[in-house]
């Protein structure tokens, strides 16, 4: 509620943000130890252009259900770490907040989006899941 309120008087700045912030590089290097989920939450004409990280979920932001969806994938366990990625960070700390407020306590913003992990030469497929 406190949120709502700053925000409606641009003042959420004040407010601690309820996710990390990581590059592309070490997102990358937890997904390898199984320590996370990457999710990326931009739209499928987008995942089509650029491709979405290797081993990651497509799940929409805009989408009605977007929470519930990464509930599923998360097997209903709101601790499990996630990882969000869009084009170039925007959409992904817009994702964290949501989740935030939906209960999820484990939020990574991937630093520059699919921008950042594809100037770090990681893995993309075009296969989307």
């Amino acid at each position: 509620m406190l949120r709502s309120f700053l925000k409606a008087f641009g003042l959420d700045w004040l407010l601690p943000v309820p996710f990390q912030t990581l590059s592309a590089e070490n997102t990358y290097a937890l997904m390898q130890k199984n320590s996370l989920i990457l999710v990326d939450v931009r739209k499928p004409d987008e995942w089509h252009n650029t491709g979405i990280p290797k081993n990651s979920r497509g799940v929409t932001l805009s989408d009605d259900g977007f929470a519930e969806a990464i509930l599923k994938l998360t097997n209903n366990n709101k601790t499990k770490c996630i990882a969000l990625t869009c084009h170039a960070g925007s959409r992904s700390k817009e994702a964290a907040f949501k989740l935030h407020n939906a209960g999820f306590k484990n939020l990574i913003s991937v630093d520059g989006g699919i921008v950042n992990w594809i100037e770090a030469e990681l893995p993309t497929i075009f296969e989307i899941k």
